[in-house]
C-alpha cells in the first residue's frame, strides 16, 4: 500500500510546489521574482472567469504584494481552497487591468509625439521617457530577485551534489536494500 501512496503523494507535492511557489515565497526579504512568460498555466480555467493564469503573472502579483496579504493568502488557501483561487482571481484582474492602464497610456503618449509640432515633442517625449524608465526599472528590479534566486539554488544543488558525492556508497547500499526487500 505504501507503494502506491507514494507516488501520488510525490505527485501531489509538486502539483502544489508548481502552483503555490509564489504565495509559499519567504517574506519581504526574499519576495518572489517574476518567472520567464512560459505556457505555464496554474489553473485551466480560474474561479469561472475562464481565463488561463499563467504562473508567472502570479508571481510579479505576489511580488508586489506585502508580507500580511501573503499570509492571509496562505491561510485562505489552507483553510478554504476555492475562495483561494477566486480571490486569486480577483487579484490577477485587477493586476491585468492596471497593466492594460499603462500600456493605453503609453500609446496615448507616442500617439501625442507623432501629432505633436515639434515644439511639443520635447515636453512629451520628457513623459514618455519617465514611464519608459520606470517599466524598465521594474523589470530590471524583477530580473534582479530573479537572479538572486537562481544563484541560491544553484549553491543549494551543488551543496546537494556534493554531500550526495560523499556519500555515495551508503546512498547505494540503501538503495540496493530497498529494492531486495
Amino acid at each position: 500500500m505504501y507503494n502506491k501512496i507514494f507516488p501520488i503523494s510525490v505527485i501531489l507535492l509538486l502539483l502544489f510546489s508548481i502552483n503555490l511557489t509564489a504565495i509559499y515565497a519567504q517574506d519581504s526579504a526574499q519576495e518572489v521574482e517574476p518567472k520567464k512568460k512560459s505556457n505555464v498555466v496554474l489553473r485551466k480555467k480560474n474561479a469561472g472567469n475562464g481565463k488561463k493564469v499563467s504562473t508567472s503573472v502570479i508571481a510579479i502579483v505576489m511580488a508586489e504584494m506585502g508580507s500580511e496579504k501573503r499570509a492571509r493568502l496562505r491561510k485562505l488557501h489552507r483553510c478554504n481552497p476555492q475562495a483561494f483561487r477566486k480571490e486569486i482571481a480577483k487579484i490577477v484582474s485587477k493586476y491585468r487591468a492596471a497593466n492594460n492602464k499603462k500600456n493605453l497610456e503609453l500609446k496615448k503618449i507616442v500617439k501625442a509625439y507623432n501629432a505633436a509640432s515639434d515644439a511639443e515633442k520635447s515636453a512629451i517625449k520628457e513623459k514618455l521617457s519617465d514611464l519608459v524608465r520606470s517599466q524598465f526599472n521594474k523589470k530590471m528590479d524583477a530580473n534582479r530577485r530573479s537572479y538572486k534566486k537562481t544563484v541560491k539554488r544553484l549553491e543549494d544543488l551543488k551543496q546537494k551534489i556534493n554531500k550526495r558525492e560523499k556519500n555515495a556508497d551508503l546512498i547505494i547500499k540503501e538503495r540496493i536494500k530497498q529494492l531486495t526487500k
